[in-house]
């Protein structure tokens, strides 16, 4: 596993607040260590696939009117979330991503797992952005 991606627990800090240093340290580094990739190149046509199945989720949940409706909604959303992971498993499968960019996809749907909540799948999806950011071209 990569040394960055296993260093991340939790996407914030201790006072509950989003950690800086995922959203700019790791992001970069993982990015740069998708792009250089290996045995497979993952390109960022794959990575944007996933990056937009991700946020297609978030428009499903923001069509929720109240908070109070917003946690059940994520609830039955978190299927479709849990799916993403046989998802990236099909395209290594098929060599259209890199072990990197499942090992970082696995680690966030177990961090996703472990909270089940509507925040932090609000910080992972802000993760999710830098590091298609620092991809770049």
């Amino acid at each position: 596993m990569s040394d960055v991606i296993s260093k991340i627990k939790s996407y914030t800090n201790d006072d509950n607040i989003l950690n800086e240093k995922i959203i700019r340290d790791y992001a970069q580094t993982i990015a740069e260590n998708i792009k250089k990739g290996g045995k497979v190149q993952t390109t960022k046509t794959q990575i944007r696939k996933f990056y937009n199945e991700v946020k297609a989720l978030e428009n499903r949940l923001n069509w929720t009117n109240e908070d109070t409706e917003l946690q059940k909604e994520y609830e039955k959303l978190f299927p479709l979330i849990m799916m993403l992971d046989s998802k990236v498993a099909y395209s290594k499968q098929r060599g259209l991503v890199s072990d990197i960019f499942v090992e970082f996809m696995k680690k966030n749907i177990e961090l996703l797992s472990e909270k089940k909540d509507v925040e932090s799948f609000e910080h992972f999806l802000l993760f999710f952005e830098a590091v298609v950011g620092y991809y770049g071209d």
